[in-house]
């Protein structure tokens, strides 16, 4: 079960250690390297979109987050959430302000999981 959550940037994602108990939803841009995490990547969920309001903006040379992302994560929380032994669950994108927070957002509110830096999420996009 998911038993903590939190957002982070992607150079603090990158300087993390393998642990058991860590999992990390990775989240960077189109054509830029994924990051380079220490876990082994059945542990990772892998994203790639950019940080868009597509509100404000012309978005068709973006790439916006989709349903099929939206269901990855469903997917990935749920089994993290269904397994036997408890998991710390990191989430990050490039600054680790805007989708990191807005993901962590939803795992909180879908695990019911601890998230203390909750307040600090104001920035989720």
């Amino acid at each position: 079960m998911i038993k903590f959550v939190d957002f982070i940037s992607r150079a603090k994602a990158e300087t993390l250690e393998d642990q058991d108990n860590l999992a990390i939803i990775s989240v960077s841009e189109p054509k830029v390297d994924p990051a380079l995490l220490a876990l082994p990547e059945s542990r990772i969920l892998r994203l790639s979109f950019h940080d868009i309001d597509p509100g404000n903006e012309d978005v068709s040379f973006w790439k916006l987050f989709d349903e099929e992302q939206a269901r990855s994560i469903i997917d990935f929380v749920d089994q993290l959430h269904a397994a036997s032994r408890q998991f710390e669950l990191m989430v990050h994108c490039r600054a680790g302000i805007s989708r990191s927070a807005a993901i962590a957002l939803y795992v909180a509110n879908a695990t019911g999981c601890r998230f203390p830096r909750r307040p600090f999420a104001g920035l989720a996009n």
